[in-house]
């Protein structure tokens, strides 16, 4: 098994197998929305030939639990 060759992950085709795992870059704004930061860091991922991007951590939701745990000074 080569890195660079093609893979299936499921029903997915993958051009390499570099899979970035989610992190957690702490780049959101206080209201929770993404920085442009953000953009910038999965942009050079992908241009990078990362074949898969999971992503970080992230809230839907302004009643988030997580979003709160900030919100309350726990973070």
């Amino acid at each position: 098994m080569k890195i660079f060759e093609n893979a299936k992950l499921g029903e997915i085709n993958l051009k390499n197998r570099l899979i970035r795992s989610a992190t957690r870059e702490n780049l959101a704004e206080i209201d929770g929305l993404i920085d442009e930061k953000i953009y910038k860091i999965y942009d050079e991922l992908a241009k990078g030939g990362v074949a898969e991007i999971i992503t970080g951590l992230t809230t839907v939701s302004p009643h988030d639990a997580y979003q709160n745990f900030y919100a309350d000074g726990y973070g």
